[in-house]
């Protein structure tokens, strides 16, 4: 998601604060965080493994010239959707150990294969967890 801020003034006149000038950081580890540049804005992204969690874990300053303008705490809901599926499909079928006859002419069977894991949500969205650390085959 994209990380936009706004200054209050004493005189009650408001103002977007530039993406460039605009520093984020994350004291949480399900939480990461990218640079913003002119053209766009820092971004904080849902780290793999993170847990549903909610508080004041990204903190944003605004900097001008590298000295530090404002700075305030950002309240973050990482309302994560519990999982309701899992299924995992093979690229072959057929596969045999390396030092099984198999593996050569005529019956040529392979020695390895792939495993896709796509984890369904309560949300209806899916997402592929086929090189997330946590699955083990």
């Amino acid at each position: 998601a994209g990380v936009y801020a706004w200054a209050h003034y004493s005189d009650g006149t408001s103002a977007k604060v530039p993406a460039a000038q605009l520093q984020v950081l994350s004291s949480l580890v399900g939480i990461s965080v990218t640079a913003g540049s002119a053209s766009a804005p820092p971004k904080i992204v849902v780290a793999v493994g993170a847990s549903a969690k909610c508080g004041e874990f990204v903190s944003a300053e605004w900097q001008v010239c590298g000295v530090t303008v404002a700075t305030d705490d950002v309240y973050v809901n990482l309302d994560l959707p519990p999982a309701t599926s899992i299924s995992a499909s093979v690229a072959v079928s057929r596969v045999t150990s390396p030092t099984n006859a198999a593996r050569v002419t005529p019956v040529s069977l392979p020695t390895s294969t792939t495993v896709s894991v796509q984890v369904g949500f309560e949300t209806g969205a899916t997402a592929d967890f086929s090189g997330d650390s946590r699955v083990t085959i």
